[in-house]
């Protein structure tokens, strides 16, 4: 298990990237602000949910790519601004509905590609403005509503593919050019 003390404020870059036999959880300290790009990329054998604490407002590129066996709710900070390139690309057992907070503000492309167990509806918040490549794409078992945020511009191609179970109404806002 990864337990991260509370005067930590970041989790720097290749922190514990590619640490194959690290297991068990990982719990955040009440102080962390950033988690750095691949910061846990590749820990193949970490299990549980990812409760990621309101302190936190950024999520690097590929933080938690691979990390496959993530089996738990993913829980988002209230504070974030930005989830960078793939940050929960392939994590493929996380569960639970996705909440994006109103504070966020940028979307990375593939940002949860192949996060195929996460149910439920996806609501784009407002201070968004662009919809990357693949940034929602197979998600296997969202089967619910899609609301895009007024100040989105631009979809991106394949930002919604493979979304094969959403039954609900898709809401696009007037200010989508492409």
């Amino acid at each position: 298990s990864v337990n991260i003390p509370d005067k930590v404020d970041k989790i720097p870059y290749h922190a514990f990237d590619h640490m194959g036999s690290l297991d068990g959880t990982i719990t955040f300290g009440a102080n962390v602000e950033i988690i750095e790009s691949y910061a846990f990329r590749s820990c193949l054998k970490l299990t549980g949910g990812l409760n990621i604490p309101d302190t936190v407002e950024y999520i690097g590129i590929y933080a938690f790519l691979y990390d496959g066996k993530l089996d738990g709710a993913l829980k988002l900070s209230n504070t974030l601004t930005k989830i960078d390139h793939g940050a929960f690309h392939s994590c493929l057992k996380l569960t639970g509905t996705l909440t994006l907070p109103a504070t966020l503000e940028i979307i990375g492309n593939a940002a949860f590609y192949r996060c195929e167990k996460i149910t439920g509806s996806i609501v784009i918040p407002s201070k968004v403005d662009k919809i990357p490549y693949h940034a929602f794409d197979h998600m296997l078992s969202i089967e619910g509503t899609l609301t895009i945020g007024e100040n989105v511009e631009t979809i991106e191609a394949y930002a919604f593919r493979n979304n094969n179970k959403m039954r609900g109404d898709i809401v696009i806002p007037d200010k989508v050019e492409s």
